[in-house]
């Protein structure tokens, strides 16, 4: 999904989105507002140390694979379960995890933070705002999980699979592995959407995600 030093064979191109892209110089960071739910006694606080989402991005010459941090959190409860969730993501915090040359990995993590993928200078946050939890049955998870994702400040309803796991001072909430279309949130560089000429040289839209989160009693 990305400018690869090493890996990605890419055409020497790079896009100039006149929609999507911003002035770096004069971008002003844009904020998203939190929740103003109120906890309550069976709602939950995120454990950031323990919290991660994986991503994985691939192009038709190979894949590169990494991490995310949540910056905080609250899952609030009701009736002993949680039913929503409004979680933010530090998109500063992108790491590599398959480069081992130090110089070529920060190459790949700065080309992520800048305008051509997420321009974290001026959105410097994601959000996971969860609306809705319906028990499910299936053999690995237990709940239907539907809330909005914002990224770059554009909004997507998502829907997954989860299974949530309580214990007497917790919960532990594994997502595994989903995608969305980075387009739908103006990701556009490389893609064949805007560059249908592109041969090896274009990056899928698809990015996998999973999610874990560790979330402590309030």
């Amino acid at each position: 999904m990305f400018r690869f030093v090493i890996g990605f064979q890419f055409i020497g191109i790079l896009f100039l989105l006149s929609a999507c892209k911003q002035n770096s110089g004069n971008s002003i960071p844009q904020s998203i507002e939190p929740s103003k739910l109120q906890a309550s006694k069976d709602s939950f606080q995120i454990d950031t140390a323990q919290s991660i989402i994986y991503w994985l991005g691939k192009s038709p010459t190979g894949s590169h694979n990494g991490r995310l941090n949540f910056k905080s959190g609250i899952l609030y409860g009701g009736n002993l379960q949680i039913q929503s969730a409004d979680l933010m993501v530090d998109m500063n915090s992108i790491r590599n995890l398959d480069i081992e040359e130090a110089s070529d990995r920060n190459d790949l993590e700065n080309h992520l933070k800048n305008e051509d993928f997420f321009n974290v200078s001026q959105y410097p946050e994601a959000q996971l705002k969860v609306e809705n939890i319906v028990e499910i049955k299936d053999s690995i998870n237990n709940a239907m999980i539907t809330g909005t994702l914002t990224i770059k400040g554009v909004s997507n309803l998502l829907v997954v699979k989860g299974k949530i796991d309580y214990s007497s001072d917790g919960v532990l909430v594994t997502i595994p592995e989903f995608t969305i279309d980075r387009t739908n949130y103006n990701i556009m560089y490389s893609s064949k959407k805007i560059l249908a000429s592109l041969k090896d040289g274009f990056i899928y839209d698809e990015i996998a995600l999973s999610v874990k989160i560790v979330a402590k009693k309030i």
